[in-house]
């Protein structure tokens, strides 16, 4: 049984807050409320600019939705790898961050690896649907329709922001869609979700982390994520009931019984409990990546990590390793060690 993609997001952040609670508590010695009170209710202007990476992630997934409906899956997931690059030119705009030719080779480098990555995959995905007979493939698109349209889980702190896409539409033909409309908003998505990582990493860095300033002390790495999963929760149920009419009305189609609905919880196995802990445990990470590296050297370690994440697929669920992949490989972690010796 497939699970709704957003009741997952929602649990995660949700996690990441208490988690957020727990941590500031034993950083306070048992003092949370006085933190909270202090940095938030005392200080509601400080927390507001917080919310601003929390609004840009929810404006960056309704653009996603945008793009998925005008562009094919394929041609969508390869210019949203451009991600990487936006990210450098907005850190160089914001932060005053200088990258060398060398460097700059590297991340387009690493860019292009990851789309030979994906291609490879995608043609693995649909030399599968192919091979299936008429009715496989009506239950395999059925099976699709059910799951909703996609998912995309960022890591606020980003927010974020990592993304995880599973695709659960069939493949689009670009070509009967309204192309300029879909470029338009996956190149403003990326954008949203360099800037939101770039802004959250700007205000981590000019607090220096539980010291005093100005006689005042500064708001710990742990109030940040609090604050920021707060924002993020109101924006993530503000996404489930905006899109829950669409997914009552793919259950009932697929179900074909009006009547039927969901659990919240539909679909929770242990494996999914386990990915909402993963989720949470890597946002809380990568707020701290963010605050002693940079959004950069997170999207190189994201491009690292689906060189591994296919490595692993190979050996425990026996996924081939295309001659795609291999060549993806060798860009991603070349690009990655060369970008580090040019430091």
């Amino acid at each position: 049984e497939l699970f709704n993609v957003t009741h997952v997001v929602m649990v995660t952040e949700i996690a990441k807050f208490c988690t957020s609670l727990l941590l500031e508590s034993i950083t306070t010695r048992g003092a949370l409320w006085a933190s909270i009170k202090a940095n938030i209710i005392e200080n509601p202007m400080d927390s507001l600019k917080i919310s601003i990476p929390a609004l840009l992630y929810l404006v960056q997934n309704t653009l996603f939705y945008v793009a998925l409906t005008n562009l094919s899956v394929v041609l969508v997931q390869v210019c949203y790898q451009a991600k990487l690059v936006v990210t450098a030119f907005v850190s160089v705009i914001i932060l005053r961050r200088r990258y060398n030719v060398v460097q700059w080779v590297c991340l387009f480098a690493l860019s292009a690896g990851v789309v030979i990555v994906v291609l490879g995959e995608t043609g693995v995905v649909e030399d599968d649907v192919l091979v299936e007979e008429d009715g496989g493939q009506e239950d395999y698109e059925d099976d699709l329709m059910a799951g909703g349209d996609m998912m995309m889980m960022e890591e606020e702190g980003e927010e974020t922001t990592d993304v995880i896409l599973v695709v659960t539409d069939s493949i689009k033909a670009s070509s009967s869609s309204p192309l300029m409309t879909g470029l338009i908003s996956i190149a403003v998505s990326c954008f949203c979700s360099a800037f939101s990582g770039v802004y959250f990493e700007m205000v981590l860095k000019n607090e220096d982390f539980g010291v005093l300033k100005n006689n005042k002390k500064v708001v710990s790495l742990w109030m940040r994520n609090i604050q920021l999963s707060f924002f993020s929760i109101l924006v993530t149920m503000c996404q489930y009931y905006f899109f829950e009419g669409t997914h009552k009305d793919i259950n009932k189609d697929i179900n074909n019984d009006p009547s039927q609905s969901l659990s919240f919880y539909h679909g929770f196995t242990g494996w999914v409990w386990l990915l909402v802990c993963l989720q949470a445990f890597g946002g809380l990470l990568l707020a701290a990546v963010m605050k002693y590296a940079d959004n950069v050297w997170k999207g190189l370690a994201a491009g690292v990590s689906i060189v591994v994440a296919s490595v692993c697929s190979s050996v425990l669920f026996g996924t081939a390793l295309t001659s795609e992949f291999m060549v993806g490989a060798v860009l991603i972690l070349g690009a990655v060690v060369v970008f580090h010796r040019h430091l």
